[in-house]
């Protein structure tokens, strides 16, 4: 067989968890947004959701949603072409 050599590797773990918690916390926020566009409820109180739509050449660049409820509101940019 061949010959095996060992590697040290020194991680700061303290940075590191730090960071995994940053992905963590950003992620679920993003995933509670993206809820709401498929919901049509916002997620802070569940109102009903105005949604307005950004056109340009019959593509879709932007959309906005509005809580009619409590003013929460999020643009996704959807790009041109």
């Amino acid at each position: 067989m061949g010959k095996f050599k060992a590697i040290d590797i020194d991680l700061q773990t303290d940075k590191m968890v730090a960071k995994l918690r940053a992905i963590i916390k950003h992620t679920k926020a993003l995933a509670d947004e993206l809820e709401v566009i498929d919901k049509d409820a916002c997620p802070k109180c569940s109102g009903a959701l105005d949604i307005q739509t950004l056109f340009a050449d019959d593509t879709i660049i932007q959309k906005v949603f509005t809580c009619e409820k409590c003013g929460w509101h999020f643009g996704l940019y959807l790009g041109g072409k």
